[in-house]
């Protein structure tokens, strides 16, 4: 019965620590993602305005 219980116990640490990491790479794929998308926003503005200041200069 023992070893029926630390068996038991196992796997839900096992389970508890495998739900965390999967909790955790869930969140930092999302951070990752809007930093990607705060880039691409940030490089368009910057195009924007050395287009537009192209067209200022001619």
């Amino acid at each position: 019965m023992r070893f029926k219980k630390i068996i038991v116990a196992s796997i839900v640490v096992i389970a508890f620590f495998s739900s965390v990491i999967g909790v955790k790479a869930a969140i930092d794929w999302t951070v990752g993602h809007q930093n990607m998308q705060a880039t691409a926003d940030n490089i368009d503005k910057l195009v924007n305005r050395i287009n537009s200041l192209k067209g200022e200069a001619s």
